[in-house]
C-alpha cells in the first residue's frame, strides 16, 4: 500500500513544502497542514497513476502492486480518491488562495496520469505543476508570492520540463519496444540526455544570477535587532552552500542520467529531485527575509532574541488581513511571547549566542538588558 502512494516523490514534495512554509514563517500548526495536504495529494496522484497504467505494467512492471496483486484496482482507486479529498480539505482550511493552488497542483498531476503520460508532451504537467509548489508553500503560510518566489518559480519551469524527460530516461528501451512515444523515445535517449543536460545548466544559471542579485539586496538591507551582521552573514554562507550542494547534486544526476545503466539513469532521475528540492529554498525566497529568518534559526535562544520576536510581528501584523488571519496572528504572536517569558530563568546564559553574547534580563528575557557605563570614582584631593 505505502508503495502504491509513490513514496519518493511524495516525501521529497512533502518535505519541500514543509521546509518553504517554516521558512516564510509559518506556524507549526499551518506548515503541518501545508505539509499534510501536499502529501496526501502526491498520494492520490500517486495512486491513480498505478490505476491508469495497471494494464501496461503487468507487462512491462509486474512487481508494481496492483499488476503483484498487492492492491486490488478498487482500493487504489479509493485510495486516490479519499487522498485527494483530504488534500484540497486542508488547503481550503488555509485560504481560498491555497486552496485554488492545490487544486491546480492536483489537476496538473492527473492531466499526466490520464492523458500526457508516455506521450511527447509528458513533460507538460512537469513544468506547470514543479512552480506551484513554492506558490502553493508559500501562500499558504504568509498569503503574499514576494517577486523573487515568482522568479524561482519562473527557474522551476525547465526545471520541471528536465525533470520530466530525466524520469523518462530510464524507460526509454522499454517504451520503444512497446510501441510508447514517450519524450524519451521521441527525442531519442542520447538527445533527450542532452537536453536535460542544458535545461539543468539554465536552471542553474538561473539559480546563481538570482542568488547574487538577492544577496546584494539582502546585504543591504537593515538587520534586525539583536540578530546582528554575523548572523546575517553565517545565514547567507548557509544558504551559498545549500546552493553549491543543489548544483554539485544537479551534476551528478545529469552525469548518471546520461549513462548506459536503466540503473543508473533511475539514481540520476533522483539525483536531480533531490538537488532541485535542496534549490527550492535558495531560488525562491526573498533574501533579506530569508537570511533573517536562517539567523532565528541558527540561534537556539530563538524565541528569545528580540530580533526574531520582531520578524515574527512584521510578518503577523494583527491589524491586517482577514479575521481569521487576524486570530491566527494574534495568537502566534502571544505564543512567542510565552515563550519568552518561559525563558526568565537565563540570567546566566547568552540569550544572543553565538551573534552578539548577552546576559539576559530576568523582568524580560527577549530584551537586552541596557548597557550601562561604569565610572571610576573621582580620585580623593591631594
Amino acid at each position: 500500500m505505502i508503495r502504491l502512494g509513490h513514496p519518493f516523490p511524495s516525501l521529497l514534495n512533502t518535505l519541500v513544502t514543509a521546509t518553504l512554509a517554516v521558512l516564510a514563517g509559518a506556524t507549526m500548526d499551518v506548515a503541518a497542514r501545508l505539509a499534510s495536504a501536499m502529501l496526501a495529494i502526491q498520494v492520490g496522484i500517486g495512486a491513480a497513476n498505478d490505476v491508469v497504467d495497471a494494464a501496461r505494467d503487468a507487462a512491462v512492471k509486474p512487481r508494481k502492486p496492483i499488476p503483484a496483486g498487492l492492491v486490488r484496482p478498487g482500493a487504489a482507486r479509493s485510495v486516490a480518491v479519499a487522498a485527494l479529498a483530504i488534500g484540497l480539505a486542508l488547503a481550503a482550511s488555509l485560504s481560498p488562495g491555497a486552496l485554488a493552488l492545490a487544486a491546480a497542483g492536483a489537476a496538473t498531476g492527473l492531466v499526466y496520469d490520464l492523458r500526457l503520460k508516455g506521450t511527447a508532451l509528458a513533460w507538460l504537467p512537469f513544468a506547470i505543476g514543479i512552480p506551484v509548489l513554492p506558490l502553493f508553500a508559500w501562500w499558504g503560510a504568509r498569503q503574499e508570492l514576494p517577486p523573487a518566489l515568482l522568479v524561482g518559480a519562473a527557474l522551476a519551469i525547465p526545471a520541471g520540463a528536465a525533470l520530466a524527460i530525466a524520469n523518462a530516461l530510464p524507460d526509454a528501451e522499454r517504451d520503444a519496444g512497446s510501441g510508447v512515444r514517450s519524450v524519451a523515445t521521441t527525442l531519442g535517449r542520447p538527445r533527450a540526455g542532452r537536453v536535460v543536460a542544458g535545461l539543468q545548466l539554465l536552471v542553474g544559471g538561473g539559480a546563481v544570477a538570482s542568488y547574487m542579485t538577492l544577496a546584494g539586496t539582502g546585504s543591504s538591507a537593515p538587520t534586525a535587532g539583536g540578530i546582528g551582521q554575523g548572523g546575517v552573514a553565517l545565514a547567507g554562507v548557509a544558504l551559498a552552500g545549500a546552493l553549491i550542494v543543489a548544483l554539485v547534486l544537479l551534476a551528478i544526476g545529469v552525469f548518471l542520467g546520461s549513462g548506459d545503466s536503466v540503473a543508473w539513469r533511475q539514481r540520476g532521475w533522483e539525483i536531480q529531485a533531490v538537488g532541485l528540492g535542496v534549490r527550492a529554498p535558495v531560488g525562491c525566497s526573498d533574501h533579506a527575509w530569508l537570511t533573517r529568518r536562517l539567523s532565528c534559526f541558527c540561534n537556539p535562544f530563538c524565541l528569545t532574541n528580540p530580533g526574531c520576536r520582531s520578524l515574527s510581528e512584521d510578518r503577523r501584523r494583527p491589524e491586517e488581513g482577514s479575521a481569521r488571519r487576524r486570530r491566527r496572528a494574534a495568537a502566534h504572536i502571544q505564543e512567542v511571547h510565552r515563550s519568552c517569558d518561559a525563558f526568565a530563568a537565563c540570567s546566566s546564559r547568552s540569550c544572543c549566542w553565538p551573534f552578539r553574547p548577552a546576559p539576559c534580563s530576568r523582568s524580560d528575557p527577549c530584551r537586552r538588558p541596557p548597557r550601562t557605563v561604569s565610572r571610576r570614582p573621582a580620585p580623593p584631593p591631594a
